[in-house]
């Protein structure tokens, strides 16, 4: 899977922290019904690689990712769970090394020019997290000015909602966004999935809008 054409055209990511395969289940249930048929699961629980396993046996046409990867380890882990590709908050160089020699399709982290180059070397998507704590649109478009003559996609991740989804995604080199508010787990714990959903539908009614 070429990662940075699959970026640009799904434009969102929903970013979910899972505490079990039920939970894994019916967000990715709900996710295809309104046809988003990707998810990063990350590895911020003891749960994360079986609940990958399960979205996969239950829903073979979902592109399922496995999120928050820091280590050599725990990328090995995210590929015994057959991941369709990886995403780190950092820009580490033995995670770099080992992903780009494992083929598999990988985003790396950056908060600062310097990670940001770091990971250029090796990949041409990149995680800018925490995106709107850093300062939204304007960090953005600031910390990608001094590697124009470079050719790479942005996704940026974190503080990004309803509201500001539109201005990142118009942002320049920005290509899709990572969500953790359309993977809002809580509200399938409460019950209110017919809630979620139409979270959900909000979101691709304003991409598909764009």
């Amino acid at each position: 899977m070429n990662i940075r054409d699959f970026l640009k055209k799904t434009k969102i990511i929903p970013v979910a922290v899972l505490q079990d395969e039920d939970e894994a289940l019916k967000l990715a249930e709900l996710l295809l019904s309104e046809s988003i048929n990707v998810i990063e699961v990350t590895f911020r629980t003891s749960a994360a690689r079986e609940c990958i396993l399960s979205i996969k046996k239950r829903f073979p046409d979902m592109i399922v990712g496995a999120g928050s990867i820091l280590n050599v380890k725990m990328f090995g882990q995210a590929l015994d769970a057959q991941i369709d590709f990886a995403v780190s908050p950092i820009s580490d160089d033995s995670l770099i090394d080992f992903a780009f020699n494992s083929k598999m399709p990988y985003i790396p982290g950056a908060s600062t020019p310097s990670e940001l180059y770091k990971a250029l070397k090796r990949f041409n998507v990149v995680k800018i997290f925490p995106a709107e704590q850093l300062g939204g649109v304007n960090y953005i478009s600031a910390i990608n000015a001094p590697f124009k003559m470079l050719d790479f996609d942005v996704m940026p991740t974190g503080g990004i909602n309803i509201e500001n989804i539109s201005s990142y995604l118009k942002t320049e080199r920005v290509s899709c966004c990572g969500l953790t508010q359309i993977a809002d787990t809580k509200l399938i714990q409460s019950g209110e999935s017919d809630k979620l959903k139409l979270l959900i539908r909000s979101f691709v009614e304003k991409v598909s809008s764009l």
